[in-house]
């Protein structure tokens, strides 16, 4: 049995057809999603609890001769790539027109509608769970720092996001080649073809940056990154005797991986330092008090092994915690 399927015979059948009716389209949105005004319209909101069925994706099409699309939002990660003729949609208010090999990425929440299809227009939506992204994918982020950005803020689950990018790959044969690679396996769905249409998804987002061709919603300065670490300080100021990475991160809604790089690059230290240089502090503030002991500074700053607490309290200020108290 062979694993391939002819996609051009299938693409070009009923089965990416649309027959259903602008009026058909909004009664079943009304069924599936509650309304909220929007644009002298509504905008219909898709229920976050969507059935991935166990995977980290899924992949459908925007069939051809298919209506209106009303304004909706998803609160996941939508690829859109547009497999032949054109698509038209509105974003926010702003139109936007994607052509055959386009790909256009849409943060969480992000309104949009999409105006009718033609014969030869055909699109596909890749639609990722809030467990696609991994800690090891953020360091094979590329370095084209606005897709870097962008991407940073699509592992961002805040739920404020209007953010999208539309990346021109017409001539590319290997983003061709990987939306090929993962309708086939969608169709043929054999075992391992979730896994391997995973691996196609992860290809795909790495190579994109290197076409270099791409326009982004996305405004993301230094002032956002310094805002971001000044938040990251405020949570060790009254967290340090715990010092959670994790529970930082969570605070602000980013990947850890980032987070960590990101204090490192503002502030010239890492997450373990700033925690020790504020450990240290509230030490010499508590130490001045003569009636509190070593150990119960040592373990209020949450540092449980004494030796320990010596050494770095040392390293920090050139004395014992014994030298210090009494040359005060």
């Amino acid at each position: 049995m062979s694993e391939y399927i002819d996609l051009e015979d299938y693409l070009a059948s009923e089965a990416t057809s649309s027959d259903k009716t602008e009026q058909g389209i909004y009664a079943h949105f009304a069924e599936k999603c509650s309304t909220v005004p929007y644009r002298d319209d509504v905008l219909f909101v898709f229920d976050h609890e969507r059935d991935f069925d166990r995977l980290n994706h899924l992949i459908q099409f925007h069939p051809r001769n298919s209506p209106t699309v009303p304004y909706h939002i998803y609160h996941y990660i939508v690829i859109s790539y547009c497999y032949s003729g054109k698509m038209v949609y509105e974003i926010d208010g702003e139109g936007l027109e994607i052509q055959a090999g386009d790909f256009l990425i849409l943060d969480r929440h992000v309104p949009h509608k999409v105006f009718p299809t033609g014969p030869e227009d055909l699109g596909i939506n890749i639609i990722l769970s809030d467990y696609f992204f991994s800690h090891r994918y953020i360091n094979r982020v590329s370095k084209q720092r606005s897709y870097e950005q962008f991407m940073i803020e699509l592992m961002n689950m805040d739920s404020k996001h209007i953010h999208y990018m539309l990346i021109h790959a017409q001539d590319d044969q290997l983003s061709r080649q990987c939306v090929d690679n993962i309708l086939n396996e969608r169709v043929i769905n054999m075992e391992g073809s979730d896994d391997i249409i995973d691996s196609f998804i992860m290809i795909l987002l790495t190579h994109l940056p290197r076409l270099e061709a791409y326009q982004t919603n996305l405004v993301f300065s230094l002032h956002k990154h310094r805002e971001l670490v000044d938040e990251i300080l405020v949570y060790i100021k009254h967290n340090y005797a715990q010092g959670n990475l994790n529970e930082a991160s969570a605070t602000i809604g980013y990947d850890v991986s980032y987070v960590s790089k990101l204090i490192k690059q503002i502030t010239g230290h890492t997450f373990k330092e700033l925690v020790n240089e504020e450990r240290m502090k509230r030490s010499l503030a508590l130490i001045q008090n003569k009636e509190i002991p070593i150990y119960e500074i040592a373990q209020s700053v949450g540092i449980s092994n004494l030796t320990t607490f010596y050494k770095r309290f040392q390293q920090y200020t050139g004395k014992t915690p014994k030298q210090y108290r009494d040359e005060l």
